[in-house]
């Protein structure tokens, strides 16, 4: 049920809102609607929704200067220590889990660091080079998807992650309710 408010914002951030939301194929309360939605979830962690924007900003300019998050155990780890990243990766997918975190977002983002990956509407593929940063990356990716019972193909420096027929329909459902809001306009 929708109940209308008024809200008093500046005139060009407004007009800096709807262009953005024209952009993505949405309306402006669309946009506003999935923007508060995820501030609101950040704030139920207990994590200040303002900064978490300000701290992804940082992020994407340091990704693209090639930096990349690993867990602290990972930048010591001896690169032919199989075990204690398959270790590692099972924590962190359990840890997902129990949070009830989209596992395939968060490898999405992950797969970002990597250098060669093609993404489809139905897998991930990550190519690397044997005992590269890039390795690691798609050894913990794997070992994230396995935990999250995801089907993962690994073969050498090739990793192959299936992604779930919910996880498919959920983000075409996404994608049409943006779409048909946007045209009722």
């Amino acid at each position: 049920m929708v109940h209308r408010r008024t809200l008093a914002l500046d005139a060009d951030l407004i007009d800096k809102l709807k262009e953005i939301a024209k952009k993505r194929g949405t309306t402006l309360s669309n946009y506003l609607r999935s923007l508060l939605r995820e501030a609101i979830d950040l704030e139920d962690r207990g994590y200040y929704a303002p900064k978490a924007l300000r701290e992804r900003k940082y992020e994407y300019l340091l990704m693209n200067l090639g930096f990349t998050y690993v867990p602290k155990e990972l930048v010591n780890l001896n690169r032919s220590d199989d075990s204690t990243l398959e270790g590692i990766s099972e924590r962190l997918g359990s840890v997902l889990r129990e949070l009830g975190i989209n596992v395939v977002e968060i490898i999405d983002i992950l797969s970002s660091s990597c250098s060669n990956v093609i993404t489809d509407s139905k897998r991930i593929v990550i190519l690397t080079l044997p005992n590269s940063h890039d390795y690691l990356i798609a050894k913990l990716i794997a070992g994230i998807a396995k935990s999250a019972g995801l089907s993962v193909k690994e073969e050498g420096a090739l990793v192959s992650i299936e992604i779930p027929e919910e996880e498919l329909s959920r983000r075409l459902s996404e994608f049409r309710r943006g779409r048909s809001r946007s045209y009722q306009k």
